[in-house]
């Protein structure tokens, strides 16, 4: 056991990268648009859904 801990003590006195190197990172930026015609689905959705009041889902509260 002692030889193990020791092992494990000079392996946490080398120095070691946290993170990983993964190549360059780069954010992606895209315009915010919607890629259907606004409505196209809500009379299909509100069909099928199992609880509706009007055009509107109901769900169960959680907060």
């Amino acid at each position: 056991i002692l030889a193990y801990v020791s092992e494990v003590q000079d392996l946490a006195k080398e120095e070691v990268s946290v993170m990983p190197e993964t190549g360059e990172n780069h954010n992606v930026f895209r315009d915010d648009i919607a890629p259907h015609e606004e409505g196209m689905y809500t009379e299909s959705l509100i069909r099928n859904a199992p609880d509706k009041e009007g055009n509107y889902i109901k769900v169960r509260k959680i907060l």
